[in-house]
This record gives C-alpha cells, structure tokens and sequence, in this order.
C-alpha cells in the first residue's frame, strides 16, 4: 500500500497532549505543510458528538483516498481505529497521551515533530487489534476493578489536577473503597476455568505486560509470534493485598507475587458471570474508556486488524 502521495486527514483531540491545542495543530500544519502533503485537520470535541464526527470524519477520508491520522490520547486512538476497523485503509497516529503504549510498541516517537517525520516517510504495516463483543481494543480490556479506578482517576483530576501524584490518590481510594470480588467463568479453546477475582485484565500490548513483570519466560512458552491476547487474573488474600501486589507490579518485582497472578495467551475466549441472579451486562474498560457491555464477553484476536504507518 503505497500512501507516499496520498492525502493526510488528521482527527486531532484539542483536549489532548503535551502541547496547547494551538501548538499542537501549527507544528502538524508546518510539517506536513513543508513536506508538500494534502492535508486536512478536524478537530475533535469530547462529548455526545463524538461518536458520530469520527465516523463522519472516516468516511470522507476513505472517500478522498486518505491516510487517517489520529492526534491524541488513548481514549482518541481507540475511538479513531474503532471507525477504521474494517476499511482496509491506512491509519497513522500522533501519539498525545501519558503513557503511549500502542505508540511505543511499534517505534512510534512520542515527540510530535518526529513522529510527523515517521508519518510522512513510514510503511503501511499489518498490526494486531484486540476485539471484545466487537469492539477493538489497541492496548487492553478490563472488567471488575479496573473501570472504576479509571472512573475515579477522572473524576480525581477534574477537581485536583491533572497529574500523576492525583491518579495515584486516587487508585489508592479505589484499591481500598471499592475492591470487590467478581466469580467468572472463562471458556478458551474448550478449557473451562472458573476464578473467583477483582479483575480480569486483557492486553494485547506486551511492552505493558512485561513493564507490569506479567510476561515472563513461562508464558513466553505461547511463542509470542502467534496472534495472541494474554488474559491475567489477579488473587490477593486482601484490599492491602493488593496494593503491595500493585507497587510490586510497579516496580517490575514479581517474584513475590507470581503466586497470586494468572497471565495466560489465548487466541479467544468467552467470558460469564457467576452470580446468584440474572446479569445482563457488565462494565467493561478498553484503553482508558468504559462502558456496558451485555454479557456474555466475547475477547478475540485479529492479527492484520488495522493498517498502521510504522517507520520505515
């Protein structure tokens, strides 16, 4: 797929990045501007309108012959390769968020010059994607704990700051508040496990994994150039438990809590609740974002889900 020519659209977050909204769109429009490329920037406003701009925005861009370009953070990343999924078009990013991760793992810079550079002068390369009940996800999906730590973080931030030293306050009040157990049936290639934890993580990001010490050599076994997800479960004996279990995790010092944690690959599975009464839906977390998904979770892998500008 040769894009050395083709038009740039770029949905950029105005709410996103290192930069001031201003700022970030004049280094995008020097750059592309002094690389000779057609170019095009929308602006994305987080809100009810959301979901139907970037489909919009697509649909004109695969009309145009475009290479879509999502400028921001994870939330916008997702959102952007959820309207893409499917099109068998390019699709670049302009990495805007705090960690990165998707960015990182395929050499991505998270400088916006240079990672401009890489867009201007990369290859379209297959990637994975994870999907659950549909919808994709780039980095990982949770159910149990973790959507309401991300519920807390932002509403920590909007009355304290956005800072690092808020989203540890705040994942220390959910850690301790709200940790509840969930039982879950999981079903993977006909094995069936039934765990009793406060949360199910998927990634599909092993630069996350192994930063968090949950990829080691035994898991490794799964030969990673399969197509992939890795499903881990956590078991601590308590709310402080967990914590420690969490710096641990943190700090890459696993040795003590590798007992107490399932990493396993999987290609597919399906998911359930076991509970004493009906449950409809769950809240499901994909990279950053939460929302209500209806039971039971269907977690695949596709291995050519999206076509990405990687650096050459």
């Amino acid at each position: 797929m040769d894009i050395s020519r083709s038009p740039i659209h770029v949905l950029l977050n105005d709410c996103a990045g290192s930069y001031e909204s201003g700022a970030t769109r004049e280094i995008i429009e020097r750059e592309l501007r002094d690389a000779g490329r057609e170019y095009r920037i929308i602006g994305l406003h987080p809100g009810p309108e959301l979901s139907r701009e970037i489909p919009e925005a697509v649909t004109q861009a695969e009309a145009a012959g475009a290479v879509v370009v999502a400028a921001g953070g994870d939330g916008t990343l997702n959102a952007v390769a959820q309207a893409v999924f499917g099109r068998n078009m390019p699709f670049g990013i302009l990495p805007q968020g705090t960690f990165n991760y998707f960015a990182r793992e395929h050499g991505i810079s998270q400088e916006l010059p240079v990672a401009l550079k890489q867009l201007l002068t990369g290859k379209v390369r297959p990637v994975q994607v994870g999907l659950v009940n549909g919808r994709v996800f780039l980095v990982n999906a949770s159910i149990g704990l973790y959507p309401f730590l991300l519920e807390d973080r932002e509403a920590f931030k909007a009355n304290l700051g956005r800072n690092r030293v808020v989203a540890l306050l705040a994942a220390l009040y959910t850690l301790l508040l709200k940790q509840k157990f969930v039982r879950l049936t999981l079903i993977d290639s006909e094995i069936r496990k039934c765990v009793r934890t406060p949360m199910l993580f998927v990634g599909n990001n092993l630069l996350q994994l192994k930063q968090f010490g949950l990829f080691d050599s035994e898991v490794a076994a799964a030969e990673p150039h399969d197509p992939a997800l890795f499903g881990v479960t956590v078991h601590p004996k308590n709310p402080l438990h967990l914590i420690w279990m969490a710096i641990q995790g943190l700090r890459g010092d696993t040795e003590g809590i590798g007992k107490n944690i399932l990493c396993f690959p999987f290609s597919s599975m399906t998911v359930s609740r076991n509970a004493s009464w009906p449950q409809r839906s769950i809240k499901v977390a994909t990279d950053g974002e939460t929302c209500l998904m209806h039971l039971p979770l269907r977690f695949e892998v596709r291995p050519k889900g999206l076509f990405l500008v990687k650096p050459a």
